[in-house]
């Protein structure tokens, strides 16, 4: 029998709400506001996933556009 990787995508990959996000990207002596990462979210600066009124973010795709 094969190894198969049997862990689900989501534990690969987690989704974090603003707040999450916030923490996972920023340090706490520099973290920016909420109001910032909403402006950022709605100019599509930042990549986002919404679910009905739920609104998730990767914090590594997250990363990867502010790089940029």
């Amino acid at each position: 029998m094969t190894n198969v990787d049997t862990a689900p995508r989501a534990e690969k990959h987690p989704l974090v709400d603003a707040e999450g996000l916030l923490r996972a990207i920023f340090p706490p002596e520099c973290r920016p506001s909420r109001r910032w990462l909403d402006r950022q979210k709605k100019a599509r600066r930042i990549p986002f996933i919404k679910l009905g009124g739920l609104v998730f973010y990767s914090p590594e795709k997250v990363r990867m556009a502010l790089e940029r």
